[in-house]
């Protein structure tokens, strides 16, 4: 292609005649020039798209010769783009990813570039016919997926150095009654188990869910840190792993506490017997809770752990008789 204003600076004799630009047709035309010596030197090729050719040319005039032509061809700048994208999606470019690039002779940086909305960088301004380390320094929200690589820049050519990111990891934890439905207000504290100082505390929602994105790869730890009333706590460390563009699910259940119903009656008629007293006792001997039949002649106490409890009666209005005996239960979850 034909490249207008081009500037040369050309010598008679090693005395510089000045500086000339190629016109519409690429040219510069010198007529009735006098004998001598002539070198011709590229000084700016006039875009920033085309590398300037450094070799200088001769041509020795002599009366009679006509027109002599001196041809100088431009190697373009390489069209070069590093582009990021998304490895779940490679037509997804990603911005803001930061690059640590320079020379493997150490002519040229190390300088940091940073995608644009279209998650490129130009690489075409960087000197030409030379290889590059390319190191990824930071990209918000992915996982690197390769931090450095190698490339060369050449001439002539069109080319994309594609770098592929990973999205973080995301941890979708569920939790649910044993009854199949959502436990809100459950505290869980997540913990990377290489690096157990840095944790997260995190609790349920409303839909007995929990969370977390822009996590790192990794196995994590998973463990309840309160659970609700009603329910008995998990004291299990779970283990849970992220990877890279993934999004990982760890469901956990929660037992019901067992409720103890305690049922007073007449022997001989079946009757409720109400204002009944009884003391219920832990198997290690310590006191639960004391209680009183209603008038349905049940008393309740609920949200229990499992285990063995004594049942004790303290008191029964007249005209009844105290029962002598206690009473063991087992209390499943």
């Amino acid at each position: 292609a034909l490249m207008p204003n081009v500037s040369f600076e050309i010598f008679r004799d090693n005395v510089s005649l000045g500086i000339f630009k190629t016109d519409e047709f690429g040219e510069i035309l010198l007529v009735n020039q006098p004998a001598g010596s002539y070198r011709i030197e590229e000084r700016h090729t006039g875009d920033d798209e085309h590398l300037l050719d450094p070799t200088p040319q001769y041509v020795e005039l002599k009366a009679g010769m006509g027109i002599v032509e001196r041809v100088f061809f431009n190697d373009k700048r390489p069209g070069i783009h590093l582009i990021e994208v998304d490895s779940a999606d490679l037509s997804k470019p990603v911005p803001n990813a930061r690059f640590e690039i320079k020379a493997v002779d150490g002519s040229f940086g190390p300088e940091e570039f940073t995608t644009g909305a279209d998650g490129t960088i130009d690489l075409s301004k960087l000197p030409a016919n030379k290889a590059y380390v390319v190191t990824e320094l930071e990209c918000p929200g992915y996982v690197i997926d390769e931090p450095q690589r190698i490339i060369h820049l050449g001439t002539n050519e069109t080319a994309q150095f594609v770098f592929t990111n990973s999205k973080k990891p995301t941890l979708t934890l569920t939790k649910t009654s044993s009854d199949g439905s959502a436990l809100a207000g459950v505290t869980y504290r997540l913990a990377k188990i290489e690096d157990g100082g840095h944790y997260l505390d995190r609790t349920t929602n409303s839909n007995g869910e929990i969370l977390i994105s822009d996590l790192e790869p990794g196995v994590y730890s998973v463990r309840e840190l309160s659970s609700v009333q009603d329910h008995i706590p998990d004291d299990t460390e779970h283990h849970v792993e992220l990877f890279p563009g993934q999004t990982s699910t760890i469901t956990l259940t929660n037992d019901k506490r067992p409720n103890l119903y305690i049922h007073k009656t007449d022997a001989d008629t079946g009757e409720p017997i109400e204002h009944t007293v009884y003391l219920v006792k832990g198997a290690d001997g310590h006191s639960i809770a004391e209680v009183e039949t209603d008038e349905n002649g049940v008393a309740v106490v609920e949200n229990l752990l499992p285990g063995v409890v004594e049942v004790i009666e303290k008191s029964v209005p007249e005209p009844y008789l105290l029962a002598e005996d206690s009473q063991m239960v087992t209390l499943f979850p």
